[in-house]
């Protein structure tokens, strides 16, 4: 990694999901139309998140 910032866009259609995926630590989602439902899980802690 070159240590600039990445950028991915990815469009899904209405009650598409994106399966389980390894990602970077830090990661920004913005949503142009509709919503969204994210969840996430810390390897490290063990902890759980859900946003939506």
């Amino acid at each position: 990694m070159s240590g600039r910032p990445e950028a991915t866009l990815i469009v899904m259609a209405e009650g598409a999901q994106l399966a389980e995926h390894d990602s970077p630590p830090a990661a920004t989602l913005h949503v142009i139309t509709g919503s969204v439902r994210l969840s996430t899980h810390d390897h490290e802690t063990g902890s759980s998140i859900a946003v939506g």
